[in-house]
């Protein structure tokens, strides 16, 4: 995996009430879990009046397949670690990333990379020499997975290395950041007991759609769509498990989200020097 350009996020998807979810992406599907789940076939599927886009399939198998070769050991076993024990698969990605360099799948390639070194890959809890060595033996599995989705969807993503104005460090975390933002226009379990969730979302929702327009002619319009496909593909793609609907007051329950999509979108514009 060689160091050439920059990229991008991942999530989690996890949600524990009104109070615990406002702080975490989980709140807008309004779910007590997400249990993640294999892409299905096919390049774009029609998803709650959404286009499941092809690049972010790709790089959601991207990110996969770099998750498993980059997550290692918590303990830190040398008999286990990833650069040893995975070498075949990394010389896969290496191979992988050779072969589409310059092109439009090298750049979705390398923004799955940039996400995942991003934000950590996470580590396995191997104290127990077999537990470790399972968690080779499950690493290897979904690696292999994802690298054939990879290499089924690269030749639909036609095109060169598209222009990227933004330093990719910058680009990186504007998208992390934007990926707080309710970005689908869709809820995927009830919020409130008494109200209807467009009710509900419809003030935080308007406020989205309105820092979108915003940054209409700017470099980070394209990346803020990057995030939002991102959103939209992962739905799709998701089982959850929903907790019981609020019984809090809706109009309560209203303002929470909207003030907390006005105050992270508020966050972005300062930390991006966004007018």
């Amino acid at each position: 995996m060689t160091d050439r350009r920059p990229g991008f996020r991942w999530r989690l998807f996890c949600g524990l009430g009104l109070a615990a979810s406002l702080a975490t992406l989980g709140f807008w599907g309004s779910t007590s879990c997400f249990v993640r789940a294999m892409p299905l076939a096919g390049s774009v599927q029609k998803l709650v009046g959404h286009q499941r886009s092809v690049e972010a399939d790709f790089r959601d198998s991207a990110r996969r397949a770099y998750k498993m070769v980059l997550m290692e050991s918590c303990q830190r076993n040398p008999a286990f670690a990833r650069s040893r024990v995975l070498a075949p698969e990394i010389a896969l990605l290496d191979q992988l990333e050779a072969e589409l360099e310059e092109s439009n799948a090298g750049y979705q390639l390398e923004i799955a990379r940039r996400d995942i070194e991003a934000s950590g890959a996470g580590c396995w809890s191997d104290s127990d020499p077999r537990f470790a060595q399972r968690h080779v033996e499950m690493a290897r599995e979904d690696f292999g997975r994802a690298y054939r989705r990879l290499v089924s969807l690269a030749p639909q993503l036609a095109g060169p290395w598209p222009h990227d104005p933004l330093p990719p460090e910058i680009s990186a975390s504007f998208r992390k950041a934007v990926s707080a933002l309710p970005l689908t226009g869709e809820v995927m379990c009830r919020i409130s007991e008494y109200r209807d969730d467009r009710w509900i979302m419809g003030p935080a929702w308007q406020a989205v759609s309105a820092f979108r327009e915003s940054l209409k002619g700017t470099a980070y319009a394209p990346h803020y769509d990057m995030a939002r496909e991102d959103a939209v593909f992962i739905e799709s793609i998701t089982v959850v498990e929903c907790a019981a609907p609020s019984r809090d007051a809706p109009e309560e329950v209203r303002d929470a989200v909207e003030r907390h999509a006005a105050s992270t979108i508020a966050n972005i514009r300062r930390d991006f020097d966004i007018r």
